[in-house]
């Protein structure tokens, strides 16, 4: 179990990678949080009639199914690719990430149009009515074809300001 009091704790990112979501852009990110020392965890959908994560993704780390996992256990969540359609047919992962938000995790949006990604988390985490700003807990790349440096570094930020409120 974690001791999220200790200062040192480990952070680490579930990032949900959509099917057909750029590798490239996965494993920059991965490189870019383990520089400050922040581990990923890639949690994929679970493919039809079959456990465990997809053998097809040969990625360090290897890909777990998000059907058996708990938002509880990250610090933070992205969303990396075309998230909606999968987000649409899988209840368990929609809940996942409402239930991150409501812990006041940061949730990100990698590779996604900033508008999309906003009315897609407002509909899970049921915020149609005032819709959902950056500054409550919610990051994007308002370029999707642009560097993952300046979303990384939005991301950080946001997961040391959870830290801080978290110690207090």
């Amino acid at each position: 179990m974690r001791n999220t009091s200790n200062t040192s704790h480990k952070r680490e990112v579930a990032v949900l990678r959509a099917p057909g979501a750029d590798r490239s852009r996965g494993l920059e990110l991965r490189d870019q949080l383990a520089a400050c020392e922040v581990s990923m965890a890639v949690l994929v959908p679970e493919p039809p009639g079959k456990a465990g994560a997809d053998s097809a993704y040969d990625d360090d780390p290897l890909p777990r199914s998000i059907a058996h996992e708990e938002s509880a256990s990250y610090d933070a969540v992205v969303l990396l690719g075309n998230t909606e359609p999968w987000l649409a047919a899988d209840r368990h992962a929609r809940s996942f990430i409402e239930t991150a938000y409501r812990q006041g995790k940061p949730i990100g949006a990698l590779d996604q149009r900033e508008d999309v990604a906003f009315a897609t988390l407002a509909g899970i985490v049921n915020n149609s009515e005032s819709g959902l700003r950056d500054d409550e807990g919610i990051i994007t790349q308002p370029d999707p074809e642009g560097s993952t440096s300046a979303f990384t570094q939005r991301l950080l930020g946001a997961l040391e300001r959870q830290r801080t409120r978290s110690e207090q």
